[in-house]
């Protein structure tokens, strides 16, 4: 081997290890720069997603802020009674009014019940009282009726009349009942008119030497009160 040829070899053998060591300088630089990368804080990433929320007006608050709190709605129209009367009352409210009640009389006396306005009764007989409708029991029962006079110059509503009943010592409530003969009043009665309406009430007959019938015309006037023996009492 000659002299000029073995310096060749050894000049490629240097310039390759150079080679090498320069790849593997770059080689370690690089995963030294990955790993200062990775303890490095990542940045956020912006989307450019719109946003549901209404940008806020010039000195206004923006509108993902506490709303105000809503305003109670108007009632409905027709829902309140005019003021200074009773006509359109629901009738829990009517019971909440508390009403006087009429010194009681005789079962064939009349009462003033309200301004020209007259009750009477009439007609009590015993019969066997009919159920017909939801929780009614048939049985020994009373029937009467209950007539309302008007005395005034203009027509009167009686759909808020109420006709009820008790019995005995201790003024056990009576069971109204849907028959027999049982009718009702008209919406209106004409001025200077009167109507009557037939009632039914479960009365046992050891309980009719006292009976009470009460009719409560409206919530505004005073409750009449009948009381007396009715027909067909026997003595406990």
């Amino acid at each position: 081997m000659t002299t000029t040829h073995a310096k060749k070899k050894r000049t490629i053998f240097f310039s390759a290890t150079a080679l090498l060591l320069a790849a593997g300088v770059a080689f370690a630089l690089q995963l030294n720069a990955a790993a200062e990368g990775g303890n490095a804080s990542q940045p956020v990433a912006v989307t450019s997603e719109p946003s549901s929320k209404t940008p806020a007006e010039p000195g206004g608050t923006p509108s993902d802020s506490p709303a105000e709190p809503p305003q109670p709605a108007a009632p409905a129209s027709g829902t309140t009674a005019p003021e200074g009367t009773l006509s359109g009352m629901s009738a829990e409210a009517l019971a909440e009014i508390e009403q006087p009640v009429s010194g009681a009389v005789a079962l064939d006396e009349r009462v003033a019940i309200g301004s020209k306005v007259e009750a009477h009764l009439g007609q009590l007989e015993a019969v066997d009282g009919e159920a017909a409708g939801v929780g009614e029991v048939s049985g020994p029962a009373i029937r009467f009726t209950v007539t309302i006079a008007n005395r005034s110059g203009q027509d009167l509503p009686t759909n808020n009349t109420v006709v009820t009943a008790n019995a005995g010592p201790e003024e056990t409530p009576a069971l109204q009942l849907s028959g027999p003969g049982a009718t009702s009043l008209p919406a209106t009665i004409a001025a200077g008119q009167e109507a009557s309406a037939s009632y039914v009430f479960l009365i046992p007959p050891e309980l009719r030497n006292q009976i009470r019938i009460f009719v409560n015309y409206e919530a505004s006037s005073p409750i009449a009160a009948f009381a007396g023996t009715a027909p067909g009492v026997k003595s406990p």
